[in-house]
C-alpha cells in the first residue's frame, strides 16, 4: 500500500476537530466536574484531611462516574476514528487493538487530570500545617501529634468549606497555588 498525500478537505478538518473537541471537553469534564471521585478515593484509603466538595452527593455522584466513563470511551472512539481516518486500519483486529491502547492513555491522561486537584489541596493543606505548626511554636504551646493533626485538619476543611459554600472552592485551591509561589502568605488561621 502506498501513501498517496492530498490537500486536506474540508471534511478532515471536521474530523480532527471532532476528535480535539472531545479530547478538550474530556479534560474539562475531569478538571471541573469529576475530581471528587479521586478526592473521596482517598479519602477512603485514609487521607482524614482530604475535603470532598458540598455537591458530590449520591446521586450526583453515581451519575458523573458514569458521564465519565462514557465520555472516555467517546473520545477514545473519537481519536481511533480520526486514526481510521488519515491511516485506514487494514483489519477490524487493528482497530479494537488501537482503541484498547487508546483507551488506556487516556485514561493515564484523565487520572493525571484528576489528580490534579487532590495535589492542589495536598500542598494547601501541608502549607497550612506549617504555618500552624510555626504560629503555636512561636506561641509556646506544643500540643500532641494527634491533637495537633486534628486542629490542622480541621482548620484546613473548615477554610475549604467556606470557600465552597461560597462558590470559591476551585478559585481558592488555585488562589493558593499562585500564593504558595510567590509568596509564604495563607490565609488568617482561627485562634487556638
Amino acid at each position: 500500500m502506498t501513501w498517496v498525500f492530498t490537500p486536506w478537505q474540508t471534511v478532515d478538518y471536521i474530523v480532527l476537530a471532532i476528535a480535539l473537541g472531545l479530547l478538550l471537553i474530556h479534560w474539562a469534564w475531569c478538571s471541573y466536574l469529576a475530581y471528587p471521585m479521586e478526592l473521596e478515593k482517598q479519602l477512603k484509603s485514609g487521607k482524614s484531611w482530604v475535603y470532598v466538595p458540598l455537591h458530590w452527593t449520591k446521586g450526583r455522584k453515581f451519575s458523573l462516574a458514569l458521564v465519565t466513563r462514557l465520555l472516555l470511551a467517546a473520545t477514545s472512539a473519537g481519536q481511533i476514528g480520526v486514526l481510521h481516518h488519515f491511516f485506514p486500519f487494514p483489519h477490524w483486529g487493528v482497530a479494537a487493538g488501537a482503541f484498547i491502547v487508546t483507551l488506556l492513555v487516556l485514561w493515564r491522561l484523565q487520572r493525571f487530570w484528576v489528580m490534579r486537584r487532590y495535589k492542589q489541596e495536598e500542598d494547601v493543606y501541608f502549607r497550612m500545617h506549617d504555618q500552624l505548626r510555626d504560629k503555636l511554636s512561636q506561641e509556646g504551646k506544643f500540643p500532641a501529634e494527634m491533637a495537633f493533626k486534628s486542629l490542622a485538619t480541621y482548620q484546613f476543611q473548615m477554610y475549604l468549606r467556606k470557600a465552597d459554600e461560597a462558590g470559591n472552592f476551585l478559585s481558592a485551591l488555585k488562589r493558593e497555588k499562585k500564593s504558595a509561589q510567590g509568596q509564604n502568605n495563607l490565609p488568617q488561621l482561627e485562634a487556638v
